[in-house]
């Protein structure tokens, strides 16, 4: 797997965790 794709996984993962984490603040 190159590493532009992990990069990019990441970078969405961590975008879901903070949506999650902005829900649970609500």
């Amino acid at each position: 797997n190159p590493p532009g794709i992990k990069k990019l996984d990441t970078k969405k993962f961590k975008s879901a965790i903070m949506g999650e984490n902005m829900k649970e603040d609500k």
